[in-house]
């Protein structure tokens, strides 16, 4: 899937995802549940094919999307896949 596919099911609006700028993208965040997409401007090879999505996620607990993402941003030494989602876009302007 694609990230322009994903306005069919409401997704319209992207925003920045870096170190720098960490705390505007979590004031702006709600505490209510939800589902964010991590996706880059470039083509990411996957196992088959390719698309601009690097992650899809949700966050169902009562801290919402603003905990969630925070954990992404300081992933524990066991957490994988948010040290993996960081090492991709640790420099990205996108």
């Amino acid at each position: 899937m694609r990230s322009t596919e994903l306005a069919e099911y409401g997704l319209r609006s992207w925003v920045t995802f870096n170190q720098a700028g960490e705390k505007a993208l979590l004031a702006a965040l709600p505490t209510r549940p939800g589902v964010y997409v991590m996706r880059c401007r470039r083509d990411y090879q996957r196992a088959v094919g390719s698309s601009d999505v690097l992650y899809v996620g949700s966050a169902t607990n009562a801290q919402g999307l603003k905990t969630r993402l925070r954990q992404s941003f300081h992933p524990r030494p066991t957490q994988r896949t948010n040290k993996r989602i960081m090492a991709l876009v640790a420099d990205c302007t996108d």
